[in-house]
């Protein structure tokens, strides 16, 4: 059971497009940021673009490697300051 009318559908249809294109120009505006920029660096989110695995590595060779848990529990990964700095860009803030 359709809970609206066509006119309504179609209403539905163009805020959500409208909604789309805010957005999109948000998020363009974000990554424009220099402070964006500069939180990404500190992030290391970069080093996500690099392969983990070696060709042909499976699971069990990585499962073999040592990791060291405590410097990876004490990098700092700067992330509270992109979440902010993303929700101030949503709601409107820049």
């Amino acid at each position: 059971m359709r809970t609206e009318s066509d006119d309504g559908v179609w209403a539905s249809a163009t805020a959500n497009m409208r909604t789309y294109i805010i957005l999109q120009e948000r998020a363009k505006a974000f990554r424009a940021d220099p402070r964006t920029a500069a939180a990404l660096e500190k992030s290391g989110v970069n080093e996500f673009l690099q392969p983990t695995a070696a060709k042909g590595e499976g699971w069990k060779e990585i499962a073999s490697e040592s990791f060291d848990l405590e410097a990876a529990g004490k990098r700092g990964y700067h992330y509270e300051e992109l979440d902010q700095l993303a929700l101030e860009y949503l709601i409107g803030v820049y």
